[in-house]
């Protein structure tokens, strides 16, 4: 009998950076090639119909209730800005041990930027949601692997570089 357990990987996207652009393509590409299950949350649907985030986080938890986290081996959370509050605070409720990436997170989600269970925090120094020396002081008090990239904006591009931010998502998905 084969008692390995499966690994997963869950996408949570941002408001308007959904699961299909590159950062989050990229990255269950990447995790499927190396044989996870991917679970893309859904809920960018709600912000059009006016959706607070107290309801937005009742539509995922209402969509991930009932998996058992304890089956798989590897649990990754991936999330793009304001899914990085949506997945920080769902593993905390869940009191799920899980390993985090949060890329461009927003200043919500700071609370849940802690501990060992975070593996890295990507932003760009030009993210208008999220002050760049507020996110490095945060992640370096509470020694937590932060990439920062310059001048990039909260879709982690350059603005006018093509050939820059094909380049920048390379790195990121290199760091997953």
């Amino acid at each position: 009998m084969n008692n390995v357990k499966k690994n997963v990987i869950l996408l949570f996207p941002g408001k308007g950076y959904g699961n299909s652009n590159p950062l989050l393509y990229y990255a269950k590409l990447k995790y499927e090639a190396m044989g996870y299950d991917c679970l893309p949350v859904d809920y960018r649907n709600a912000f059009n119909e006016g959706k607070t985030i107290d309801d937005i986080k009742d539509i995922v938890f209402k969509q991930l209730q009932d998996i058992d986290f304890s089956s798989f081996g590897d649990v990754v959370f991936l999330s793009k800005s304001v899914g990085t509050v949506f997945a920080g605070w769902l593993a905390e409720i869940l009191g799920l041990k899980i390993r985090h990436i949060f890329i461009t997170p927003l200043q919500g989600a700071l609370q849940y930027i802690k501990g060992p269970n975070v593996q890295i925090v990507v932003s760009g120094t030009k993210d208008k949601y999220l002050d760049s020396n507020i996110l490095s002081e945060h992640c370096s008090s509470n020694n937590i692997k932060l990439v920062l990239i310059d001048n990039a904006n909260h879709s982690l591009e350059v603005d006018g570089g093509f050939e820059e931010n094909i380049e920048i998502l390379k790195q990121v998905v290199n760091l997953y």
